[in-house]
């Protein structure tokens, strides 16, 4: 069996010349080699994906933990519209966010607010014993 062996630059240029697609088999079908043959020549160089792979933009993340679209004041309005007969999917569209987030709101799961309520009446059986 004949071994056939590719230098680690002349791997990484044929692969970085090549945009999308199965890039390896279109490498080895460049080289003259199988498939196979490029990922042993590879993985013997341990070429990976970050040696040649351009790497993406990095999109600006939003600010605030989990990179919240909505408030609390955001949320306490989505409950208001809920409760005056809005329908959720209409919602979800106006907040532009997903129908279970809504879901998650309007259930108290999500952005909670706290609900106390102070009045009614208590039996307390208070006994003394001396």
């Amino acid at each position: 069996m004949k071994r056939i062996h590719v230098l680690a630059a002349e791997i990484i240029d044929v692969l970085m010349s090549i945009e999308g697609g199965s890039a390896r088999k279109q490498a080895a079908k460049m080289l003259g080699i199988s498939e196979r043959t490029l990922q042993n020549n590879m993985n013997n160089y341990k070429i990976t994906l970050r040696d040649w792979k351009p790497k993406k933009e990095e999109v600006p993340k939003r600010s605030g933990w989990g990179a919240n679209k909505l408030s609390k004041q955001k949320a306490h309005a989505i409950r208001k519209l809920f409760e005056d007969g809005a329908e959720i999917k209409d919602i979800a569209k106006q907040y532009d966010v997903t129908f279970s987030t809504i879901s998650r709101i309007i259930n108290n799961i999500t952005y909670k607010e706290l609900k106390i309520k102070f009045g009614g009446e208590a039996i307390v059986n208070v006994e003394y014993k001396p």
